[in-house]
């Protein structure tokens, strides 16, 4: 019997742009029901830029066996994630996404993990993120990776969920 791939995490290609935003529309569609449509379509056009991402940090892959099963990108400061309020100090992660067909593979973790080790190569302080209430399994997989959660970095706006803010603290210089 065959063993299963191992997947690996590499930087996205250019030809691979357009596949990486349906990859993160398919994986964020459980949600849908869960947030108005003004924010599903403002949303869908956000993770659709994913070229415009690419200026701002970089857009990590985790290729299965010749397939793209999860994506994220690593903004290199706080300033191009959208949410305002970050130490620009901090890289934060946003989009975090894999495939439900590959779900359970531990394909976030690998992602994530690529993350830490990329911003503590950077000798930053901390890495940041933002996620919903809702989204349970992946404030499980950064709780594990040992981020905890900053409530006043949080952020509220009319006609979108809560984005609870997380940071891990990195020890790198300029602690914040």
């Amino acid at each position: 019997m065959k063993a299963a791939p191992e997947a690996t995490v590499r930087e996205a290609l250019a030809g691979e742009l357009h596949e990486v935003g349906d990859l993160t529309i398919r994986a964020f569609r459980e949600y849908r029901p869960l947030v108005t449509p003004q924010f599903i379509d403002w949303f869908e056009q956000d993770i659709r830029d994913v070229r415009g991402r690419l200026g701002k940090g970089v857009v990590l892959v985790a290729d299965l066996g010749g397939r793209l099963a999860g994506t994220v990108t690593l903004l290199a400061d706080g300033s191009g994630s959208g949410m305002h309020g970050w130490p620009l100090a901090w890289p934060v992660i946003r989009l975090l996404a894999v495939d439900p067909a590959a779900r359970g593979r531990r394909i976030g973790t690998l992602l994530a993990a690529a993350c830490v080790d990329r911003a503590r190569h950077m000798g930053v302080p901390a890495l940041a993120l933002h996620t919903a209430p809702f989204m349970g399994a992946a404030r499980a997989l950064y709780e594990s990776l040992g981020f905890e959660r900053v409530p006043d970095y949080d952020v509220e706006q009319p006609g979108s969920p809560p984005a609870l803010a997380y940071r891990l603290e990195l020890g790198g210089a300029g602690r914040s």
